[in-house]
């Protein structure tokens, strides 16, 4: 199963924004949006991150990366982040599409800057 699957199969299970036993934070599929206040201090990594990505100072894959590991988990699975998961699957899964995965990465770095600003 790809990570792909795996998201659009979780998002189709029941439970779907409930709270996880004892921690009061919701879970699941876009349960916690980058504009929320507990996300601040992710979304300015995420920023930072795409900002380094564009102005050419981080590499795309490697800034790419960073922005999901701070961002995806720990921010409840955003559905704003959602493409970039995808990206990065399918960067890994079809190394013949590397440069057009490349591209798209830089496009989706622009775009969130763009959004939050």
């Amino acid at each position: 199963m790809t990570a792909r699957h795996f998201v659009n199969w979780r998002g189709s299970q029941k439970g779907i924004g409930q709270t996880l036993p004892n921690s009061g934070k919701p879970f699941g599929k876009n349960s916690a949006p980058l504009v929320r206040p507990e996300n601040r201090p992710h979304a300015s990594f995420l920023q930072h991150w795409a900002r380094e990505i564009t102005e050419g100072r981080l590499d795309v894959l490697q800034g790419s990366r960073l922005m999901l590991r701070v961002g995806w988990f720990p921010m409840g699975q955003p559905k704003e982040l959602e493409q970039l998961w995808n990206l990065l699957d399918d960067w890994d899964e079809i190394p013949r599409l590397r440069g057009q995965i490349t591209s798209e990465l830089f496009v989706f770095a622009k775009e969130l800057l763009r959004k939050e600003s």
